[in-house]
């Protein structure tokens, strides 16, 4: 349940003339949890009882950093290294922050 939830990017494609169909992209995404959801989880912890949803902790916000790069490694189809970087994971401090390493591949017929 979000508050407020705000994502901005930025992908560009063509920037590097030997690989005119590849992209790089960058992203930013932070969200504020309900502040009736906080209210209700802080009672919860304080009444030592499960959170709601089975959340690791009274969630508040969090962010992710993102950073991407789509290669073309045929035509029609992209594979799309991705580095991202989560603060507050599932809006608690509860979770460390991580690091996480991904992929995604997407094929035009």
């Amino acid at each position: 349940m979000f508050n407020d939830f705000i994502w901005a990017g930025i992908l560009d494609d063509g920037f590097w003339s030997a690989r005119p169909h590849d992209q790089i992209g960058f992203g930013f995404t932070w969200y504020d949890v309900s502040k009736r959801l906080t209210r209700t989880e802080r009672l919860q912890s304080a009444l030592n009882m499960p959170l709601s949803g089975g959340a690791h902790g009274v969630q508040t916000h969090a962010m992710v950093l993102e950073a991407n790069y789509s290669i073309e490694t045929t035509p029609g189809l992209l594979i799309q290294p991705e580095f991202e970087y989560s603060i507050r994971p599932g809006g608690t401090r509860s979770v460390p922050n991580a690091f996480l390493v991904g992929a995604k591949t997407h094929v035009d017929f």
